[in-house]
C-alpha cells in the first residue's frame, strides 16, 4: 500500500502542464539533477540563475514523478525556474530558432534523463509497493498470530479443561480403584459362596442320584410285582375262563339233560297220569287191595321223580349262578388289571417327573457355576 502523502506529492508534481522546450544557454548536456542553471543577465535575456547555485530538475508535465523530499525542493525551484525561463524563451524565440538543432539534442538529453528518473520514480515506486506488500504481510503476519494466540488460548483452556478432566479421571480411578477392591471383595465372597453351593450341589447330586435309584428300585420291584401280579392275574383269568368255558359246556349239557328230562317227565308224567286215571277208573271199579297199593307205590314213585326234577333245576340254577359269578370274577380282574396298568403308567410318569426334576436342577446348577 502507498502513502496518501506520498500520492499527493505525485499529483502535486504532475499538475504542471507546461514546460519549457527551449534549452538554455550553459546546457551541460548531461544529467537534468546535475544540470546548472546560468545566471540570469541584467537585461533578462540569459538564463534562470538560483540562489546558491542550486541545481534543478526538469520534468515532463504529462506523468507524474516520485521522488524524495529534497529531489522535491529542488523539483519546485526548478519549476520556478522554468516558468522563469519560458517567459524569457518567448521573448527570445528568435534566438531559438538558431539553436534548435542544439536544443533538439539537449532534448533528446533531457528525455533520456526523464526516462532514467521515471526508471528512478518506477524503482521507488516498486519499493514503495514492496514496503506496501510487506505491511500487508506484516499485517497478515499479526492477523495469523492473533489467530494463533487465539488457538493457543483456545489450547490452554482446552488444556485447563483437560487438566480439570484429568483430575476427575484421577478421582474416578480412585474411585474405581476403591470399586475393584471391593469387587475382588464380593468376588472372593462370590467363589466362597460358588464352592459352597458346589459342595451342596454335589450333595445333592449324589442326594438326588440316590433317591433316584432308591425310586428306582422301589419302582422297579413294584413293576416286577406288578408285573407277576399281571402274569398270576393272566394266568388266573385264563383259569377262569377254562373253567367258564367247561362250566359253560356242562351247564349246556345240564341245560340240554334238563331240557330232556322235562321232556321226559312230561312224557312219563303224561303216561302216568293217563296210567293213574285208568287205574283210578279201575280202582273205583274194583275193590282190589293190590291195585290200590300199587297206586300208592305209583304215587310215591311220581312224587320221588317230581323231588329229583326239582333238584335237577336248582342244580342247573346253581350252575347258571355260578357261570355268572364267574363272569363277575373275570370282568373284575379285568378291572383289577385296568388298574394296576394306570397305577403302572402313574408310576412310570411319577419316575420320568423325578428324572425331570433332577435334571433341571442340575441344568440350572451348572447354569449358576458357567454365571459366576
Amino acid at each position: 500500500m502507498v502513502p496518501a502523502w506520498l500520492l499527493g506529492l505525485v499529483g502535486r508534481c504532475g499538475a504542471h502542464r507546461k514546460h519549457s522546450k527551449v534549452p538554455r544557454e550553459g546546457w551541460d548536456g548531461g544529467s537534468s539533477r546535475n544540470a546548472s542553471v546560468p545566471p540570469v543577465p541584467s537585461g533578462g535575456g540569459g538564463g534562470l540563475l538560483l540562489a546558491g547555485g542550486a541545481k534543478y530538475v526538469e520534468v515532463r508535465a504529462s506523468e507524474s514523478l516520485l521522488i524524495d523530499g529534497e529531489s522535491l525542493e529542488m523539483g519546485r525551484e526548478a519549476l520556478g525556474a522554468l516558468r522563469r525561463a519560458l517567459e524569457s524563451a518567448r521573448l527570445a524565440r528568435a534566438e531559438a530558432e538558431e539553436t534548435r538543432n542544439d536544443a533538439v539534442v539537449a532534448r533528446e538529453m533531457a528525455q533520456d534523463s526523464v526516462r532514467e528518473r521515471y526508471a528512478e520514480r518506477d524503482t521507488v515506486l516498486g519499493e514503495v509497493l514492496e514496503l506496501g506488500r510487506e505491511i500487508e504481510r506484516v499485517e497478515l503476519r499479526r492477523s495469523d498470530l492473533e489467530v494463533e494466540l487465539g488457538c493457543e488460548r483456545e489450547t490452554q483452556a482446552r488444556l485447563e479443561s483437560e487438566a480439570a478432566e484429568c483430575a476427575e479421571r484421577r478421582s474416578r480411578l480412585e474411585h474405581l480403584w476403591s470399586r475393584n477392591a471391593e469387587l475382588d471383595q464380593e468376588v472372593a465372597r462370590a467363589r466362597e459362596v460358588v464352592r459352597t453351593e458346589k459342595n451342596a450341589r454335589v450333595k445333592a447330586q449324589a442326594q438326588a442320584s440316590a433317591d433316584a435309584q432308591q425310586a428306582t428300585e422301589a419302582l422297579r420291584q413294584r413293576q416286577e410285582r406288578v408285573q407277576s401280579e399281571l402274569a398270576d392275574a393272566d394266568a388266573a383269568i385264563r383259569r377262569e375262563k377254562d373253567e367258564q368255558g367247561h362250566l359253560r359246556r356242562k351247564a349246556k349239557g345240564i341245560a340240554l339233560a334238563l331240557e330232556q328230562c322235562e321232556a321226559d317227565v312230561a312224557d312219563l308224567l303224561q303216561a302216568r297220569r293217563q296210567k293213574m286215571d285208568q287205574l283210578h277208573d279201575q280202582l273205583i271199579s274194583i275193590e282190589d287191595s293190590p291195585l290200590k297199593a300199587e297206586y300208592r307205590r305209583a304215587s310215591q314213585r311220581l312224587q320221588k321223580e317230581r323231588e329229583e326234577t326239582e333238584v335237577l333245576r336248582l342244580q342247573a340254577a346253581v350252575l347258571r349262578e355260578q357261570g355268572e359269578t364267574q363272569e363277575r370274577r373275570l370282568l373284575a380282574m379285568r378291572a383289577k388289571k385296568e388298574g394296576w396298568e394306570e397305577e403302572e403308567a402313574e408310576l412310570r410318569a411319577e419316575l420320568e417327573e423325578q428324572r425331570t426334576r433332577a435334571r433341571a436342577v442340575l441344568a440350572s446348577r451348572s447354569a449358576s457355576r458357567k454365571l459366576f
